[in-house]
């Protein structure tokens, strides 16, 4: 009996862990969006920062195709917030934004 339970109990344990399948691309969708942002300030954090509070996708056949809600710190000036859309590729390398 004890076999058996020590059995089931690491079928159980093994089947929670692997969630290999069902992968939610959301805060590597955020990275990479942040990523891009940066990038386009040269990565001077002293000038602005961003902060991604939400993302909406819709997961295309080569890319994702993004809402993105942010709230961008600018120093001496108020906070602002707004949504911005992008397409996102699938490696998370690329990002173009729309308007």
């Amino acid at each position: 009996m004890k076999k058996m339970m020590l059995c089931g109990l690491l079928t159980l344990a093994a089947a929670c862990g692997n969630s290999s399948g069902n992968t939610d691309p959301r805060e590597q969708l955020k990275v990479a969006f942040v990523e891009s942002l940066y990038k386009a300030i040269n990565y001077d954090s002293s000038k602005v920062r961003y902060r991604v509070d939400e993302v909406i996708y819709y997961e295309d056949t080569k890319y994702y195709d993004c809402q993105f809600k942010l709230t961008m710190f600018r120093k001496g000036f108020t906070d602002t917030t707004g949504s911005v859309w992008a397409y996102v590729s699938k490696d998370f390398k690329e990002v173009k934004r729309t308007f």
